[in-house]
Formats: C-alpha cells, structure tokens, sequence
C-alpha cells in the first residue's frame, strides 16, 4: 500500500469515526434536551392543574361570596324596612302623646320665673280664656342641640287638641293683627330686650327634624307654605296648587 493510498484510508477512517461521534453527541444532546422538555412539560402540566384548581376553588368561593352578599343585601333591605316601619311607629306614638301639647319657643328664661305664669299671661294677651285647671302641666324641656343659645322652648300640656288649636289660632291672629308688634317678650312681663315669641304643635323628636328639612326645602325651592296640621307637615308652591303632605325626608328631594 503506498502513501496514497494509505493516507486517503485514514481520512476514511476518521472521517467515519469523526461521523459516529457526531451522532452519537447529537443522539446524546437530543436524548438530554428530550428528558429536560419532558421534565419542564410536566412540572408545567402541574403548575397548570394546581392553578386550575386554585382558580376553580377560588371561583367557587367567589360564587359562594356573592350568594351571601345577596342574601345579607336581601336581609338588610328588610331589616331596613322593619326599622322604618319600627321609627315610623315610635314617632307615630311620640306624636300622640303630644296631640294636646303647645310649644313655646324663644321665651327669656329667668331664674325666678314661674312658668305657668308665663302661659297664662300668653293666653290673656292672645285674648283666650284658660283656666287653670286646663293647664295640665307646663315645663322647660332640655335642649335638641346644646350649643345653642336659644333659651329651653317650654312645653304646655292641655286638656284637648281643641284646646291647642284656639291657642295657636289666637296666635297667629294677634300676630296678624298686628305685624308691626308680633307677640315677643315684652307681652309677657318680661323685662331686657324684647324677643319675638313662637307658639306651634308640640313635634316629636323625628317630626321636628322633618319640619327644619321641610322649611329648608321650602326656603330653597321657593315654596311659599310651610306648616303643621295635627302632628303632620305640609309644603305648598303656591296659593294655586295643591299640599303636599311630608311624610318623610325622602319626599322632600323628590319635590
């Protein structure tokens, strides 16, 4: 065998050894990348289903969720609606026990006054004859709001609604008779500034709130009658249209 010859068999050779190495590194490095996309797959397939129970776990308890917030939404609704009812009760009662009773607003106090004297000098002033077996009790009363330097309003209980109703008419029609010289302080004995005296149905704690809303709703939307009828509160526009009855302080934003 000459060199040639001897030369070309050895690049042969190597050429075919170079090949099968080649391929078995290729067999070797797929076989590995195979194995390692095997293992990523599956450790994905796991991160997937654990995520999808998780999610359905989740979504369930979201359903769950909102079952409940619906049935408290649905609870509280009517438990809203019980309370309404029940305050509506309460103050319908409140007022009742109010129905013969006069308030007094803006009378001067005086550490030394005697209130029932103050009524009767009121009444003799408006020209209404009360005896003093219709007073069947006359009181200060405490406050709605403490900051306030209005003096306590005074509470005059009377033997009927009628009884209540001649005393605001009296009121009112001495008030009109003279404009210039409404009934105030000085009326009723009661010496220092003269104050502008106010006579009207005793309110219940709810009512009198409701009232204040409706004056301010009147004075903001330029109604021009506000007032109170047996415990109840009426707004009118105009002398031609018609009351409206205020039963609550939704009513007033819907006017």
């Amino acid at each position: 065998m000459d060199t040639n010859a001897f030369t070309q068999l050895m690049d042969e050779k190597f050429q075919s050894l170079q090949s099968f190495f080649i391929e078995t590194i290729k067999s070797d490095v797929l076989s590995e990348f195979k194995k390692a996309i095997d293992t990523i797959t599956k450790e994905f397939s796991h991160s997937i289903e654990f995520l999808s129970a998780e999610l359905k776990d989740a979504t369930l308890k979201i359903v769950s969720a909102s079952k409940e917030i619906e049935n408290l939404k649905s609870e509280n609704s009517i438990l809203s609606l019980k309370v309404a009812d029940l305050t509506s009760r309460v103050s319908s009662a409140e007022q009742n026990a109010r129905e013969c009773n006069i308030e007094i607003d803006c009378v001067p106090e005086n550490r030394n006054e005697i209130v029932v004297d103050i009524v009767k000098k009121l009444a003799t002033t408006v020209s209404v004859e009360l005896k003093d077996d219709q007073i069947r009790s006359c009181y200060r009363v405490s406050k709605m709001n403490k900051e306030s330097s209005r003096p306590r309003s005074i509470v005059v209980k009377l033997p009927s609604s009628r009884c209540r109703d001649d005393i605001i008419a009296a009121v009112k029609k001495f008030n009109k008779s003279s404009p210039s010289n409404k009934l105030n302080s000085t009326h009723l004995g009661i010496k220092g500034e003269k104050r502008q005296i106010y006579v009207s149905e005793h309110l219940s704690p709810l009512n009198k709130s409701l009232h204040a809303a409706a004056r301010a709703t009147a004075k903001d939307k330029n109604m021009q009658f506000c007032w109170v009828r047996n415990g109840q509160i009426f707004l009118r526009k105009n002398d031609a249209t018609p009351a409206v009855l205020i039963k609550n302080i939704e009513m007033l934003t819907n006017l």
